[in-house]
């Protein structure tokens, strides 16, 4: 963690996601692993987060929307609340793309999460 002042505190971590990506009747896996990085006022359980992480999604189509490869990119951006020292809920805005590896075929997907994680 890196202090500014006696306030103000960034820190970095490791963020592992699993879930299902669902469109029009199909759904698949999806999953992510990357850096983050949070900044939280000393003695709050509020936070700001933001990461960029590769991520990998078991199919290219979902309904009648095709992502084009099978590896994806996602960053996001949110706030989350600390439930004493190991629990978070929080709530990001997430934008999903290939950035453009695949020829120029790059739909992307934007998405408002909520989220539950615990520390280790």
């Amino acid at each position: 963690a890196i202090n500014f002042g006696t306030v103000w505190t960034v820190s970095s971590h490791a963020e592992l996601t699993v879930g299902s990506l669902s469109g029009r009747g199909i759904d698949g896996f999806i999953g992510s692993l990357g850096p983050s990085l949070q900044l939280q006022h000393k003695g709050q359980p509020f936070a700001i987060s933001g990461g960029v992480s590769p991520t990998f999604i078991d199919r290219q189509t979902f309904g009648n929307k095709s992502f084009g490869a099978n590896v994806q990119f996602t960053s996001h951006i949110g706030t989350y609340v600390r439930l004493g020292t190991r629990i978070e809920l929080g709530v990001h805005f997430q934008h999903m793309s290939n950035g453009g590896i695949n020829a120029g075929h790059n739909p992307g997907l934007n998405n408002f999460m909520f989220s539950v994680g615990c520390r280790l």
